[in-house]
């Protein structure tokens, strides 16, 4: 009854938004493909990335964070909760960061590869609101705003926050994302500049006390008054200056146009990051069964650690403007981390200081039109990681017959990593280790099949790693003394038939060592749903359902004084579907959706994807994104 209460408000809601979105858009509304001209990302290597605006209502229901960032995951739980992939390379992308203690975050955090730019005609403002049930109290609100100074000059911003109380006790979370950026295009200069603050909040509960809870019971959980605090800052500039010929063009008998082309470039990046962990726990003294080891105090903890990082890159480039598409980047880049570890309450503190030179160099060729051709080399000359090496190399062959177009893409990698700071030396109220790590030895073998006209793609990767690091059963960090090799497949099929629109996405691995990296043989996202139109195509929906599924796997535990995940080995999960449906809508500028949330859990008590964290039984959840163009 209260659900349906839930849906009168929220609908009346909403049509009122429909309705005050209609009247000021009585007239045909924009088109936000000619209000954006374009928009783009950096990559790793602070190259501009093309990228789609993102209009579509395909996908607006998927809200989580953890799950717009992997559809093969476990959670804690609870809306805004911190997640692990249970994909295999996505964690091994993620847990490359030397701040080791940000791995379970990076599904929120935005970094300077996450923004998005713009080039817009018009000011361009996307306003986001996301609601849930009273039970859960779930709320998301984000507002991203760009405009044009002018043809060449954009500024913009975004804000993010959730919040959310939890269907168990003490698991309250609160999330703040936001960024300021800046950036110019001109013909020979280039900038891109921003800001960025990410600070998120948990009320940690550890679990419950059982993994055979009913839903009559009262909960019972671990801890009652744990918080852990993660914070991230950081600001950046990314400068490039173009150097070439700039040519006269005849348009037509009487105009003529300049038109520059570039050939080589300078680049310069400068960024200074921050980032900070807390865990606090006033209650102590009543957590001895949680906690085994007390270095200081029985009584209360208050555990600090930070690390920050500045770098400042300088690379010349040749540009592909010649006959054979051949680029070419050389440069070399100075970094500068600090490690602060708070050891006691009498100021005695643990803090280190390193730095590594780093010389990188890439390379890449179109020999021949079908055939595309890349190498990146990057070796540590001097500092904490030196003699430490990455070689990327690939190619694609592009098939573009007269009915598709698709292409074949191979790719191989050797890295030589030293480990981590942080998994060699941490000390805190509960945990202190300090390791002698090897440096370890990774090889990557993959390949993939894309057809993108018919929504397909097939990957395989074999990755093999000498002297793994990994968190054991005790929680702390341990190496492999033998190779470890994880084997993946996925393939990502969509079609439809008439209105009816199939997703599916499917992921197999195998790993040498289960007692290590134990994965589920086999994930699976599959989401069904009917497209239409009704009103005389003035309201756009998609009305369907998703299901994510996995096999039988060891479910991770969470330690909450280090915010990491590890292994155990006390509770099996998978073979469980959990079920979401869904309404997607389209009304001028505005998308809406409505979503029940894990409708099959009426037909049993609580599901554990990690060990003790079960996640929040059915639930409705209300959004709206709305686009303003003015």
């Amino acid at each position: 009854m209260k659900d349906i209460l839930l849906i009168s408000k929220y609908t009346i809601l909403l049509s009122l938004l429909s309705w005050a979105n209609y009247s000021a858009m009585a007239s045909s509304p924009p088109d936000s493909t000619k209000t954006i001209i374009y928009s783009w990302l950096l990559n790793e290597h602070h190259q501009i990335i093309n990228t789609p605006v993102d209009t579509m209502m395909t996908n607006l229901h998927i809200t989580n964070p953890v799950d717009r960032h992997s559809y093969y995951n476990s959670f804690l739980g609870n809306y805004g909760q911190t997640g692990i992939s249970n994909n295999f390379i996505d964690n091994l992308q993620d847990f490359q960061s030397d701040f080791i203690f940000e791995q379970s975050l990076r599904p929120f955090i935005r970094k300077v590869s996450d923004i998005t730019y713009y080039n817009t005609k018009k000011p361009y403002t996307i306003i986001k609101y996301i609601g849930s049930s009273k039970a859960n109290e779930e709320l998301a609100i984000g507002v991203t705003h760009t405009q044009n100074v002018n043809k060449k000059f954009n500024v913009g911003g975004h804000f993010r926050n959730i919040a959310s109380e939890g269907a168990l006790p003490n698991e309250q979370t609160k999330n703040i994302e936001t960024n300021l950026q800046a950036s110019y295009l001109g013909d020979k200069y280039q900038l891109h500049a921003g800001f960025v603050y990410n600070k998120y909040k948990f009320r940690e509960n550890a679990g419950t006390e059982t993994d055979t809870l009913e839903l009559a019971d009262y909960i019972d959980v671990t801890l009652v008054d744990a918080y852990s605090t993660y914070m991230n800052r950081s600001w950046y500039a990314a400068h490039t200056y173009r150097f070439g010929r700039t040519d006269s063009i005849v348009i037509d008998d009487t105009t003529k146009k300049a038109v520059f082309t570039p050939r080589f470039q300078l680049e310069h990046f400068i960024e200074h990051q921050a980032n900070y962990r807390t865990f606090t726990d006033e209650a102590t003294n009543g957590d001895f069964e949680y906690f085994s080891t007390f270095n200081w105090s029985e009584t209360a903890t208050k555990d600090s650690v930070n690390n920050t990082i500045f770098r400042n890159k300088l690379h010349l480039a040749l540009l592909d403007n010649n006959k054979l598409k051949l680029a070419v980047r050389a440069g070399i880049f100075f970094e500068n981390q600090s490690f602060f570890n708070l050891r006691s309450y009498v100021l005695t503190i643990n803090k280190f200081n390193y730095t590594n030179q780093i010389a990188d160099f890439q390379l890449r060729i179109q020999p021949i039109r079908f055939v595309q051709l890349h190498a990146n080399y990057q070796k540590y000359m001097s500092g904490y990681r030196q003699d430490d090496s990455r070689l990327q190399a690939g190619a694609q062959l592009n098939f573009n017959d007269s009915l598709r177009y698709s292409f074949l893409r191979f790719g191989y990698e050797q890295q030589t990593r030293s480990p981590s700071f942080f998994y060699s030396n941490y000390y805190s109220n509960h945990f202190d280790w300090y390791n002698s790590l090897e440096t370890s030895q990774q090889t990557i073998l993959k390949a993939s099949y894309h057809i993108p006209g018919r929504s397909f793609r097939l990957s395989a990767q074999q990755t093999t790693i000498d002297q793994f690091i990994y968190m054991d059963t005790t929680a702390t960090p341990k190496q492999m003394d033998e190779k470890l090799t994880v084997q993946t497949l996925e393939v990502n099929k969509d079609f439809h038939f008439k209105r009816l629109h199939f997703v599916n996405k499917v992921l197999l691995q195998k790993s040498s060592n289960d007692s290590i990296i134990n994965l589920p043989l086999a994930s699976v996202y599959h989401s069904t749903y009917l497209e239409g139109s009704i009103f005389n195509k003035a309201l756009l929906f998609q009305l369907g359902a998703e299901v994510y599924y996995s096999t039988t796997y060891w479910a991770k535990g969470y330690q909450v004084a280090t915010g990491m995940f590890y292994n155990r080995y006390d509770l099996k999960t998978g073979d469980y579907p959990v079920v979401n449906v869904f309404v997607n809508a389209t009304i001028k500028t505005a998308i809406i959706f409505v979503k029940y949330q894990h409708v099959n859990s009426i037909m049993r008590d609580y599901y554990y994807p990690l060990a003790y964290h079960p996640i929040n039984n059915l639930r409705l959840q209300v959004g709206v994104s709305w686009r303003f163009f003015n």
